[in-house]
């Protein structure tokens, strides 16, 4: 054994133990760089769970492969049955302190994990958040910028998750002490699955911290659910927003006026997604101009609101459907 295999195991044995979690699904065009970027990281004592879940394509046959090249990944071939259900079954295997997610076609930096380590030890944080980066498929993270540490107290976490300040409801991008999951699970059968299980998370963090810097490489994909075209089952990120405000109502009312402005900003998403020739989408359509209409006066005297939610919520005072036109010519 070289020196860099004892020190690693060394390493391993005097740090805890992170759960890495990677659900996979037709992903074999992308796979390769997102492994390797894990295999690479500078902190060494991982627990790599690779899901796959029912690839039609050589994704389960690359997971294999790297197996044998890494005692620390183990690998779940499953039916297929979506993101969130993946990303269950990896929760239920991991044995971790810690643990991230990491999409599949998706990439890291070579120091992720320590860097998000080194977050959560030095402030005593539940919850450690880095940047990412929105990058094409043979771009690479740069960044280049100052780094800038915010410590959240408390409820503080959660706001700034509503107010979408510092951090997005994406599960990836962040290191949750293992406690902070807990047996929440993500939705099984729906899209935008993220925003009905990250702001829970959240709730549970006594202490969240965000560095600023670029840590995370969210790759932009042509067929993604994000970049793909308008079906009703967007409506999900709806659903998840109104169960947001439902639950800051009951146990966190301070947060109202947050929750009003994420659930706000959601409906505009949707909206402007849905395609002029609108008779197919009429009730979808109907339900977030009223949703709109219903808010747009908590929005606009929200002074911790985004500038752009208060802009739109100005709009949606001469008229709601007059705010979608305009917005959507923005988009532009």
């Amino acid at each position: 054994m070289n020196y860099r295999g004892r020190r690693d195991i060394m390493e391993r044995n005097i740090t805890p133990l992170i759960s890495v979690i990677v659900p996979i699904y037709n992903v074999e065009k992308y796979i390769h760089r997102c492994l390797d970027s894990i295999l690479r990281q500078t902190y060494k004592n991982l627990e790599i769970i690779l899901i796959d879940d029912g690839s039609t394509d050589q994704s389960a046959n690359i997971c294999e492969e790297y197996k044998k090249k890494d005692e620390r990944i183990q690998c779940i071939h499953k039916i297929n049955g979506g993101l969130s259900e993946a990303r269950n079954v990896g929760m239920r295997h991991a044995t971790g302190i810690y643990m991230t997610f990491i999409d599949g076609d998706d990439y890291i930096a070579l120091d992720y994990v320590e860097y998000l380590f080194s977050l959560l030890s030095k402030y005593a944080a539940d919850i450690a958040v880095c940047n990412y980066q929105k990058v094409l498929e043979n771009q690479n993270i740069i960044d280049q910028e100052r780094e800038k540490v915010i410590i959240l107290l408390g409820d503080e976490g959660l706001e700034n998750l509503l107010y979408q300040k510092y951090y997005t409801m994406s599960a990836w991008a962040k290191l949750y002490k293992r406690e902070m999951i807990n047996s929440i699970e993500f939705p099984v059968g729906k899209v935008h699955e993220d925003v009905g299980t990250v702001y829970q998370f959240l709730s549970n963090s006594k202490k969240t911290v965000f560095g600023s810097k670029k840590k995370y490489g969210y790759v932009q994909r042509e067929k993604s659910i994000i970049n793909s075209e308008f079906k009703l089952n967007k409506m999900d990120y709806i659903e998840f927003t109104k169960q947001i405000l439902q639950f800051v109502e009951s146990e966190k009312k301070t947060l109202y006026r947050a929750a009003v402005s994420r659930h706000f900003s959601a409906c505009f998403q949707i909206i402007i997604q849905i395609p002029k020739d609108k008779k197919q989408f009429y009730k979808a359509y109907k339900e977030l101009i009223q949703e709109v209409d219903r808010y747009k006066g908590v929005v606009i005297w929200d002074k911790k609101a985004r500038m752009r939610n208060r802009f739109a919520a100005s709009l949606a005072f001469i008229s709601p459907d007059f705010a979608v036109s305009i917005l959507k010519l923005v988009k532009r």
